[in-house]
């Protein structure tokens, strides 16, 4: 896999491994053919460090107050988006670890994935920075479709130039 040939880059805070399946298959769909990866393969890609699956490429934190370190390590912008699991997110000081990510980085979209957060709690995280909330993997797929809209190629376009110089 080389460096252009790369769509994305995930930053995943999901230590129990319950939001990345569904989001590496997801992902995998929309920018490769690639075929659905099983719950152990994807526990196995975790322990190889940065796994790359279907021109995505994964980093992985154990722990949300880490997460702003991460993003500060590899510069802005080198993530694409960030995805907390739902019991990070719950965990206490978890908005400010997020709101001093948006605070390095404030274009970065970052997601909450999984249902039970209370409305405070989506709140708290909406305020201090998450822009998208899914519950569901159906929620999740449109979530993402929105922040990896496809490319549109516009027929017939025609550019003008009203004025100004000609270079």
């Amino acid at each position: 896999m080389t460096e252009s040939s790369l769509e994305a880059r995930v930053l995943v805070c999901d230590p129990r491994n319950k939001a990345f399946p569904q989001l590496a298959d997801t992902l995998a769909k929309r920018f490769s053919d690639e075929p659905p990866m099983s719950w152990e393969g994807s526990r196995i890609a975790r322990n190889f460090g940065t796994p790359v699956i279907g021109n995505v490429e994964y980093t992985f934190s154990d722990d949300i107050m880490h997460v702003p370190e991460t993003v500060r390590s590899h510069g802005a912008p080198y993530f694409s988006l960030v995805v907390y699991e739902k019991s990070q997110a719950e965990r206490k000081g978890s908005a400010k670890s997020i709101s001093s990510l948006r605070k390095i980085d404030p274009f970065l979209p970052q997601m909450i994935i999984g249902g039970g957060l209370s409305y405070g709690k989506i709140a708290e995280c909406g305020r201090a920075g998450v822009q998208y909330f899914a519950q569901h993997l159906k929620e999740a797929v449109h979530q993402l479709s929105n922040i990896f809209s496809k490319p549109r190629r516009l027929s017939n376009a025609v550019v003008v130039k009203l004025g100004g110089s000609s270079f």
